[in-house]
């Protein structure tokens, strides 16, 4: 496999894969607060039009009539498990200050105790636009991690691989369909590429938004925990690769 072959797949596979990071941003995390601004009540995330529409439930309608409305937007562009984690880390927030909500469903806390509200806060204030959603994370971390590999491993196995642990290791092709994908990547051409490509990018546009989120830290962890100079650490890489393939794709010998 030559280094020119090697560096164009991850040339493409960086210019065509679809990374929908835009329209998976599209969460915000709102506090709605009494007409005086005394506090917030309620916390809620959504998308669209979720924050125009008032009406929650009974215990949240009572207090509105009380105390009147004021919801403000807190955080916004995240994603639906970001803004879930937001959302968990203000209502316990509230109830560890002893403030008032009308929330009927209360998670667990989903955070490690031993950060502190302000911590947690200002981690995705200003870091998660580097976070696996982010394109700059795209083409600097993960292709940048995939790099590595040129002239050793198919960047496709990774890839594939990453799709396979997101989904939990549950089959991603039919036998039918597999025999395609064993024979595009055993037999690397123009079109396979552009087969390959394709294909992952329409798998990449079908995760939901933990599943993809997942698919990408899986992408940069395969990459990131070898050691590219290590001839033994790149074989062992790529047998792990394709071992999880074959045991996905039966038709892959």
């Amino acid at each position: 496999m030559s280094f020119s072959s090697v560096n164009s797949r991850l040339e493409m596979l960086s210019e065509t894969l679809v990374f929908n990071v835009t329209d998976r941003r599209r969460y915000y995390v709102y506090l709605d607060y009494s007409v005086d601004g005394s506090n917030f009540y309620y916390v809620g995330k959504g998308t669209g039009p979720r924050k125009d529409i008032e009406q929650r439930n009974e215990y949240h309608s009572h207090f509105k009539k009380q105390k009147g409305l004021d919801r403000r937007i807190v955080l916004d562009r995240l994603t639906s498990y970001e803004a879930e984690l937001i959302e968990n880390l203000f209502i316990h927030y509230a109830r560890e200050n002893g403030i008032y909500l009308t929330n009927k469903i209360i998670q667990e806390y989903m955070f490690k105790k031993e950060f502190s509200f302000d911590q947690v806060l200002n981690y995705y204030c200003n870091d998660f636009l580097e976070s696996t959603y982010s394109k700059t994370w795209v083409r600097e971390k993960l292709f940048g991690n995939l790099n590595k590999f040129v002239g050793m491993i198919n960047p496709f196995f990774i890839c594939f691989q990453a799709i396979y642990l997101a989904k939990e290791s549950t089959p991603i092709f039919s036998d039918e369909f597999g025999f395609m994908v064993k024979d595009s990547l055993l037999n690397m051409n123009k079109i396979s590429e552009k087969f390959l490509t394709k294909l992952l990018s329409d798998m990449i546009a079908e995760l939901n938004d933990e599943d993809f989120e997942w698919f990408c830290y899986y992408s940069a962890r395969i990459a990131h925990a070898v050691d590219a100079d290590n001839e033994l650490d790149i074989q062992l890489l790529q047998d792990r690769c394709i071992r999880n393939l074959v045991s996905n794709l039966p038709m892959i010998v």
